[in-house]
């Protein structure tokens, strides 16, 4: 007897939280968004800045691999090369 068995794949999202500090306009957080979101594997970004305390935080939205065989695609190290271009100080990365 022979069997269908269905396998369904279903895409995880992760969430990542990378802080940084440096003086910028507040309008330019969407700008750095935007910049982010480009990257391989980045489905979104959320930005948001304090002006007062001139630090910022980048919320990455990256999807997983839908298979164990599929490779992950994003690299925190592009974000910091991003803030960096931007004379942006990277604070701290961590997964949400």
């Amino acid at each position: 007897m022979f069997f269908l068995v269905p396998v369904i794949c279903f895409s995880q999202t992760d969430r990542y939280s990378y802080g940084f500090s440096g003086k910028i306009d507040s309008s330019f957080v969407e700008v750095l968004s935007s910049k982010v979101a480009q990257l391989e594997g980045v489905d979104q970004v959320k930005g948001r800045y304090k002006v007062e305390q001139s630090r910022g935080e980048l919320l990455i939205f990256v999807e997983q691999p839908k298979t164990r065989y599929d490779r992950a695609l994003f690299n925190s190290a592009k974000v910091k090369e991003i803030l960096l271009q931007n004379n942006l100080t990277p604070l701290d990365f961590r997964k949400l």
